[in-house]
């Protein structure tokens, strides 16, 4: 399950600009020499402080890590005056932050599964070995891969130990979503097998009608041979 790749920047400002010319801050960007980022929101905290923050992911990411932070900030600042306008270019502080370069993460924002582990394995993520119960962002059901995610994997990993060691001491709402989802996980389950069997029995059938039809057509190829030589001797 290897991890993406994004570098995150915010951009603080005296004031929100480009609020007084009509825009949102959000910009979605395509792939070029000229504009690392991929996309960029308004970050203005409630009490009013000015900001823009943004993703340089993918390709973008893989391009850029190598780069000097000065750089990517004149890149970045020069695409946000293309897009906002001249007051981009005056910024109180610029920050990056490369995720791919940390030594326990590895990269962000979520693992990514190859063709079929979804499939298959997901719900093992969520399933305890033993006395071993699994409660990384991963496992979350819900914004899997952030800290919302991993807030909720938490919470659902205690609910399940307590179940194991205290059931008294939880809620019926809490035993009533463990119940269910404990029975998604088992459905989930059984329905890639199922699907495997479906596919198994479709390989087979479709192998032997692969190999009778080869098997009829090389009778067919004898028995034509047969017939030319015969009229030919016969000539």
């Amino acid at each position: 399950m290897p991890v993406g790749h994004m570098i995150k920047f915010i951009v603080t400002y005296q004031t929100a600009f480009w609020k007084d010319k009509g825009f949102s801050g959000e910009i979605v960007a395509g792939s070029s020499t000229e504009c690392p980022f991929c996309v960029t929101f308004d970050a203005t905290t409630p009490r009013g402080n000015a900001a823009l923050v943004g993703f340089i992911a993918g390709q973008q990411a893989s391009q850029w890590t190598t780069k000097e932070a000065r750089e990517r900030k004149h890149a970045v600042v020069s695409a946000l005056v293309k897009y906002l306008g001249p007051e981009a270019a005056s910024f109180i502080h610029y920050e990056d932050k490369d995720w791919a370069v940390e030594e326990f993460s590895g990269g962000c924002p979520t693992n990514v599964m190859a063709p079929g582990l979804l499939t298959y394995y997901q719900p093992s993520l969520r399933k305890p070995c033993g006395r071993i119960h699994w409660a990384g962002t991963e496992t979350a059901t819900q914004w899997c891969g952030y800290m919302s995610g991993a807030v909720q994997a938490g919470q659902r990993a205690a609910v399940e130990v307590l179940s194991e060691l205290r059931p008294a001491v939880l809620t019926r709402e809490e035993l009533h979503t463990l119940r269910h989802s404990q029975s998604e996980e088992t459905r989930a389950q059984q329905t890639p097998s199922s699907a495997l069997k479906r596919l198994t029995t479709a390989v087979v059938v479709t192998a032997a009608l692969t190999v009778a039809a080869a098997l009829c057509l090389t009778h067919a190829e004898r028995v034509m041979l047969k017939v030319t030589t015969f009229f030919s001797n016969a000539l």
